[in-house]
């Protein structure tokens, strides 16, 4: 609503400086009145009308390095910190999305007008609508409580008090001993005869609407003076054309200016000194033809222009293979395009957050180190599911070496999603589930973690990051606030904050070279935030294009930094023990007397895991190490990575923010 206000004033604008530049000057009086009803007219009309024009957009995609790895055995935890918002689901809902939240998601670039401001606005109308109603009737009791008579099919109302002429619709008011003084009479009763027979009464009743019901637009205050000045210049044309003395008539105008009567309507046009000194200048104006011509063919082109400039929208008929790419439109047919669409727990309960994001490098220094398949939530034992869209049990399974307790919904023959490390299970195999129903409960099912929720959503059979399905907003300074992490970590979508602990670092997505530290965005909006912490500059996600928000997405964040963590002495000397420990030394399995050669500096890095074995006769637990050479070569590849990374990324921000 308020960028439609804006476009009415914006539109007022632009008409009226058509009519300053081509016609407030001219004798073409006709044609101005037109013009300015028209015009004003428009005003109201233009902002309201879209003409779709079929535009096709070639997208630049930058292609960066992804670091997905088959699907493996084994699902490590660190922690790290997030806050998001949870979407309510409706209970009854049961395979189409809730109305109210699929309008939230389509509007979310609509500007509503705050009750109190509509109470104010309301108010205001209302007031000035009654002065005009009040105005009306008490020119329609003046007309009625004061003697009359008829001329040339017009009442002319005869007033007692000393005023200056003027005309209403049909009746023409005017001073009962003006109208007997014969030598000015016949001059003052064709002017007001001339406002009568053009029925400039409906003009000024139009613009009083508008100025009453749209009091907002101060360009409709200079459209109503524009009319009424063009309505003295008609009349005076016609009164000039019947009488033919030019130096009498300006006389007499000029009797009526010292008189400095000023009318207490509204709708009445004032004699003042200023505006008399410019009817006297347009009664001995004239055009030329070509001039006419040219200013005719003018404005009837820049309405047009104007026109097409509010009216016309281009559109984009580009067919995107991937509907991820679009802008928050979600299909509600199942087995058509249903896919999640919430978080599966609420997030704003105390405790509940997600604390492993969709890439992150798990199972670090162990032959199972890969990048998480899903995204991790912890919460408290018990704590609520939800299954994130519309689907069918295709499995709900109990004690599974990989997932533990878990739930796998089908949503259609493109999405699925998996719930893990569940407590209990609320639904069974075969079963059709609605959008935010309750399907189990969290706990720790999987061998050797701890209380959590491990989710996942595939498409077409692979992985991907089921953030990509959470919607959330928050205002700026909220994002803000949320996102003050050091400058060492580049927050690119507002999901993930991380402790500072050095194991839950990440490395840089963006240089001190880049154009900007950090790119926070949410469904509503995208803040630019400068190396020292400053917001720099916002943008609405309405306002992007489809390449646009492609390059967006395409923000990738480096993989999880590497860093030293060296041996004891005394701990390597327990690792000596074959009975209790498996040793592997740069990824080689070695015998443990091995160990003897080597130093605690002689290693960079190394981790211990408990083996799930029940034979008591093999280790317990085993232990990889990482030699100083080796874990350099490790830091080297990663360094490169992230550099192209980084270059990827910079080239990406030059398409968001050219």
């Amino acid at each position: 609503m308020t960028h439609t206000i804006l476009e009415i004033i914006l539109c007022s604008l632009l008409f009226l400086s058509i009519y300053q530049l081509a016609l407030a000057k001219s004798s073409l009086h006709r044609f101005k009145r037109y013009y300015l009803i028209f015009a004003l007219c428009l005003t109201v009309i233009v902002p309201f009308i879209t003409i779709k024009l079929p535009t096709t957009i070639t997208p630049a995609y930058i292609k960066t390095k992804t670091y997905t790895k088959p699907i493996v055995n084994k699902i490590d935890r660190f922690t790290s910190k997030q806050t998001n918002d949870f979407v309510k689901p409706s209970q009854n809902q049961e395979l189409s999305i809730d109305k109210e939240k699929l309008e939230a998601k389509t509007t979310t670039n609509s500007q509503a007008i705050p009750q109190g401001t509509f109470a104010i606005y309301i108010l205001v109308s209302v007031v000035l609508l009654g002065r005009l109603g009040l105005n009306t009737f008490r020119l329609l009791r003046l007309a009625k409580k004061n003697p009359s008579i008829r001329h040339n099919d017009t009442r002319v109302i005869l007033l007692p008090e000393l005023t200056t002429p003027f005309s209403f619709f049909n009746s023409i008011y005017i001073y009962s001993r003006d109208f007997d003084q014969k030598e000015n009479h016949s001059e003052i009763l064709t002017h007001e005869l001339a406002h009568v027979k053009q029925r400039h009464s409906i003009d000024v009743m139009i613009t009083e609407l508008f100025k009453a019901i749209l009091w907002f637009n101060p360009f409709y205050y200079w459209f109503s003076k524009a009319i009424r000045q063009n309505h003295e210049y008609l009349a005076d044309n016609e009164v000039i054309r019947k009488h033919k003395s030019i130096s009498k008539y300006q006389k007499l105008l000029f009797e009526f200016v010292k008189r400095n009567q000023t009318s207490t309507f509204s709708m009445v046009s004032p004699f003042n000194y200023s505006f008399t000194q410019k009817r006297f200048i347009m009664m001995t104006k004239k055009n030329s033809r070509s001039s006419t011509i040219f200013k005719t063919v003018f404005t009837l082109l820049a309405i047009c222009l104007v026109g097409m400039s509010f009216t016309l929208k281009p559109t984009n008929n580009q067919k995107l293979q991937d509907t991820e790419q679009d802008k928050n439109q979600v299909e509600i047919i199942y087995g058509k395009s249903v896919k999640p669409q919430i978080s599966p727990v609420k997030l704003e309960e105390e405790g509940t957050k997600m604390i492993l994001p969709f890439g992150a490098t798990v199972g670090y220094g162990t032959p199972d180190m890969h990048d998480h398949e899903g995204v991790d939530f912890r919460a408290k034992r018990g704590t609520p599911v939800y299954a994130t869209a519309a689907g069918l049990v295709v499995i709900a399974s109990s004690n599974n070496e990989r997932y533990g307790n878990f739930i796998r919904i089908k949503h259609n023959d493109t999405y699925e999603s998996v719930y893990a490390s569940l407590e209990a299970l609320n639904v069974s195999k075969g079963e059709t589930v609605s959008l935010g129903q309750m399907i189990g409960t969290v706990g720790n099912s999987i061998p050797e973690s701890n209380i959590h929720l491990h989710y996942e959503v595939i498409k077409n059979g692979a992985q991907i990051d089921p953030d990509e399905y959470f919607f959330f907003t928050r205002d700026t300074e909220v994002v803000l606030s949320h996102s003050k992490i050091t400058a060492e970590v580049n927050s690119y979508l507002l999901r993930t904050e991380f402790d500072m602990d050095k194991r839950e670092t990440r490395l840089l997505m963006f240089s001190k070279e880049s154009k900007y530290g950090k790119i926070i965005y949410d469904q509503n909006k995208i803040l630019f935030v400068d190396h020292y912490e400053e917001v720099s500059k916002e943008m609405k996600m309405s306002d992007l294009s489809t390449t646009q928000l492609n390059a967006l997405k395409g923000l990738k964040n480096g993989s999880f930094s590497l860093y030293t963590k060296r041996p004891s002495r005394d701990v390597t000397e327990n690792w000596t023990n074959a009975e209790e420990f498996m040793v592997v030394i740069d990824g080689k399995i070695t015998p443990n007397k091995e160990l003897a050669i080597y130093t605690a500096n002689d290693f960079s890095y190394f981790v211990k895991t408990k083996l799930r074995v029940n034979d008591p006769q093999k280790p317990k637990y085993r232990v990889d190490l990482y030699t100083n050479k080796v874990f350099d070569q490790l830091a080297e590849v990663k360094k490169k990575d992230n550099a192209e990374l980084v270059s990827a990324n910079n080239k990406l921000i030059e398409i968001i923010d050219p």
